[in-house]
């Protein structure tokens, strides 16, 4: 289907690759000199390079990706402190922190 013309179909369109995001939990590490109060976020995006563009966007310093986990079930992440302080997990955008 990817490449085809959309035929009016609901469900045809929300199953074309292109309109398919993920959620994504990243550990990034600022570039030298930089400070950063937060090193962890989840980011709902199309791929890996949209998650990337919206960090980068919002963040506003240089940053090195230390880990990058793709389709993460938020339900497994920190209890403690990551689920209390997550935003929206299903628009495009960062969740977490919330504020983004």
């Amino acid at each position: 289907m990817h490449g085809q013309e959309f035929t009016g179909n609901t469900a045809e369109f929300l199953i074309q690759e292109e309109n398919v995001m993920q959620r994504y939990w990243m550990e990034i590490k600022p570039v030298q000199g930089n400070l950063l109060a937060h090193r962890q976020f989840g980011i709902t995006a199309f791929n890996q390079e949209d998650a990337l563009a919206i960090l980068r966007s919002r963040i506003g310093v240089e940053f090195d990706v230390i880990q990058c986990n793709e389709g993460i079930d938020v339900s497994t992440l920190d209890k403690a402190h990551v689920l209390p302080n997550i935003g929206n997990v299903f628009p495009r955008g960062i969740w977490f922190p919330s504020g983004y």
